[in-house]
């Protein structure tokens, strides 16, 4: 899985996760050169970026040692409704409305007619988002005043009331969804009303309006559902959305109380599963969120004026708003062209030869050389359009590689293409509006931040070993140091090597001893230099004294489409081309390693009761990967010095692959004793 932090200057940092039957973790350090400002966390896999999938997370990031960037809290106010927008007389309406400002909870408004008199006050939560229900009358109309903190007031007209028309309202029992469809006209016809989800219909039968109709939802697949109404001519004269949640969420009523530095051990109701837990302390309401799992098909990322799952967090009441004013793409387009491969069994690297004029090289052998002790050398063949796939085993940590021509060893162009996003979506990177009170918890935070990173590390990641194994079993092995040295590697070779030798101005400088036999044409050996493949003629005045070892294999071999008679590898002493330049048939590169998940601080005063080592954890428990079971359902950890309210989640998803959600809360209190 690909990770990228983006901000409004791009790509801030970029992680790669390794990921066992679609689950993975991961962890990353901020640095202070990370200017204050909002961010997006994506992730994705290579399969996903085929069809312009990811995953995305708004991110807020605090530099404490720059200013914030408070934008101005009087800016000038955009108000905006549903796109298709119709006011009935006769019936209430629910009007939805999106403020697009940096500070929504600054503006005050109200719903006036066109006398000027009052019809309704209303509401707008920390993300813009509100909703207003009232009945128009014929011939009026209606339009929102809006005033900010400054005294500036705006006016922002509603459409024109229609005497012709419906209205659709849901009223949600748990899983049981109340449908009514509201009209005034007193001339009575045939209607058909019908529920989809994920573009399939679940539910139909005809109704009468001004009546509710009640439809039992057994399953939480049907979360997102699209509502229809339609004429006896078959024609749709209403549509609303609305999110049906199935017992998603559960909320424990009960509060826990501890005291700081105390064991605690959590037991938790939930289907047996995989999940996340985790255990922080809370800081704010509108800039410390949390996201949630939805069950749908398509959630409304570009259309909508926040992301979906990123209100689930808000107010519960103006979701339906949030719905109403997006529009809902339950269908996408079938890819036709598949561009990446999934990374299923290993990474894989792709990109193009060509030539000097730009033309692609077809039928040309690449290889991928990560140099190492026990390197790793794949082989692949550029098809028609002078593309080349080579799939490699991962590295843990960032790891040059080489990319090398081999039979004939050209200096050909590579373009190596990359794996994360070229490209990012057009992002809303307006920051939130801080108040004084705000600024000081930051503060606060930031201090403890600073002592925890200064008293706990986290264990290095041992760089000694990739796992990797040399692609060849090799025939003859001779390590230099058990031999007189000679001054030449020539001299080397016809002194000490049997199976192999070397010669001046012939094709092949270095080859084996290997014969194919009678009537069978001779392949051109393969000579490696700490994996990396060369010309003979190349490593011809290499300094014996940088060599530890030639290792031989008499026979053809095969590595991948590429077939040799006979392999000579080369091994340096510090296994790294000692002494030797890459040229220009080489092409260098820097491969992103897949880093461990970084050890949560353990508290120092568990092993030494009488420590004075301050412990300023608020992140108490992370276990991205807790499998829970019917036997098995109990965690534990211990709370730190911060006391304060604490919010634990545990979410994830059970054997069925229904997203599951739960949340309560912890008090920590100071333990006076200590």
């Amino acid at each position: 899985m690909y990770v990228d932090i983006v901000g409004e200057e791009g790509s801030v940092h970029q992680q790669k996760v390794s990921m066992t039957e679609g689950r993975g973790e991961g962890a990353f350090f901020i640095p202070s050169t990370i200017p204050s400002g909002r961010y997006y966390l994506l992730a994705y896999t290579r399969w996903m970026t085929n069809f312009d999938d990811y995953f995305q997370a708004p991110l807020l990031i605090i530099n404490p040692y720059e200013a914030y960037p408070n934008l101005e809290l009087s800016s000038v106010p955009k108000l905006t409704f549903r796109k298709d927008l119709k006011l009935v007389s006769g019936v209430q309406n629910d009007i939805a409305y999106h403020l697009d400002v940096t500070n929504p909870k600054s503006f005050t408004g109200k719903l006036v007619d066109d006398a000027g008199q009052e019809v309704s006050k209303i509401q707008i939560d920390g993300f813009g988002i509100g909703s207003v229900q009232f009945t128009p009358q014929k011939s009026a109309e209606y339009q929102i005043l809006l005033a900010d903190t400054a005294g500036n007031v705006s006016f922002h007209p509603l459409p024109k009331v229609s005497a012709e028309g419906y209205q659709i309202d849901f009223e949600h029992k748990g899983s049981t969804l109340n449908v009514k469809v509201s009209s005034d006209s007193e001339i009575s016809e045939s209607l058909q009303l019908s529920l989809s989800a994920v573009g399939q219909e679940i539910f139909r039968q005809p109704i009468t309006t001004n009546k509710f109709y009640s439809f039992k939802l057994e399953s939480s697949r049907y979360a997102m559902l699209t509502t229809e109404v339609q004429n006896q001519n078959g024609q749709t004269v209403a549509q609303r959305n609305t999110y049906v949640d199935v017992n998603r969420i559960a909320e424990v009523a009960k509060v826990d109380t501890f005291s700081t530095r105390s064991e605690v051990n959590l037991d938790f109701d939930a289907p047996v599963g995989t999940y996340s837990v985790s255990v922080r302390k809370k800081l704010a309401l509108t800039i410390d969120q949390h996201l949630h799992a939805v069950h749908q098909a398509y959630l409304p990322i570009l259309d909508a004026p926040v992301s979906f799952n990123q209100y689930m967090t808000s107010d519960v009441a103006n979701q339906q708003a949030l719905i109403d004013l997006t529009s809902f793409d339950e269908s996408k387009e079938i890819t036709e062209y598949v561009k990446w491969l999934p990374e299923v069994r290993e990474e894989i690297l792709t990109g193009k030869l060509r030539d000097s004029t730009g033309i692609p090289v077809r039928d040309q052998f690449v290889s991928l050389t990560f140099p190492e002790e026990d390197y790793q050398l794949r082989v692949s063949k550029t098809n028609a359009s002078g593309q080349f796939t080579i799939p490699y085993k991962s590295s843990r940590f960032d790891h040059l590689a080489v990319l090398s021509t081999i039979h004939p060893y050209a200096p050909y162009e590579f373009v190596v293409q990359e794996a994360f996003m070229e490209t990012y979506p057009e992002f809303n990177f307006k920051v939130p509006y801080l108040d004084s009170g705000m600024v000081a918890k930051l503060l606060a935070r930031n201090v403890n931040v600073q002592l925890l990173n200064a008293y706990f590390t986290s264990s290095p990641i041992d760089t000694k070993s990739n796992g990797w194994t040399r692609p060849f079993q090799y025939d003859d092995q001779y390590i230099l140091d058990d031999y007189e040295r000679f001054p030449t590697l020539k001299e080397t070779f016809t002194e000490y090597i049997v199976s192999a030798n070397i010669r001046e101005n012939r094709e092949q400088v270095i080859q084996t001893t290997f014969n194919p036999g009678i009537g069978q044409s001779k392949l051109p050996p393969l000579i490696l230099l700490d994996g990396v493949p060369v010309l003979g003629e190349d490593v011809f005045d290499l300094n014996p004294i940088n060599v530890h070892s030639i290792d031989i294999i008499l026979n053809q071999s095969f590595l991948g489409p590429l077939a040799v008679d006979g392999v000579v590898d080369i091994g340096t002493k510090n296994h790294q081309l000692d002494g030797f330049s890459l040229l220009d048939y080489h092409h260098e590169i820097q491969v992103m390693g897949i880093g461990d998940l970084k050890d949560v601080p353990t508290p120092e005063w568990l092993e030494n009761p009488n420590t004075h080592v301050p412990d300023l954890r608020e992140q108490l428990l992370w276990i991205p990967n807790c499998q829970l079971t019917s036997s098995n359902n109990q965690v534990s950890f211990y709370t730190s010095d911060v006391s304060g309210e604490y919010d634990v989640i545990v979410e994830g998803f059970d054997t069925n692959g229904t997203p599951i959600t739960m949340e309560f809360k912890l008090y920590i209190k100071q333990n006076l004793k200590l």
